[in-house]
């Protein structure tokens, strides 16, 4: 299974208090001539570079704002938007990550 998993937690907080929370996760299948070209440190990890990270994050963060708003749409905090956040910032490195089979 070629697929990479972006996970993202968002809470709004009023006085130290979470009042909304959300925990997405957004599956990418990768296809397999792109699978090869990404590095295998040996053969229980992965690097992928930040470039992607930083792609697939954002992608995920925009449909995390999507997913707030038609969740609180018609309720009272209706009127509360995520912010856009530049992940690409947040990324400093390529990422390692174990390889895991189901």
């Amino acid at each position: 299974n070629r697929v990479i998993i972006v996970f993202i937690n968002v809470e709004f907080h009023n006085d130290d208090k979470a009042f909304i929370k959300l925990v997405l996760s957004a599956h990418f299948n990768i296809e397999e001539k792109s699978w090869e070209t990404l590095s295998f440190s040996d053969e229980e990890k992965i690097i992928v570079p930040k470039g992607l990270l930083a792609h697939l994050s954002a992608i995920t963060a925009s449909t995390a704002r999507g997913v707030l708003f038609a969740k609180l749409e018609g309720t009272t905090f209706s009127n509360i938007l995520m912010p856009l956040v530049n992940v690409a910032g947040m990324i400093k490195d390529d990422g390692e990550f174990k390889k895991t089979e189901k």
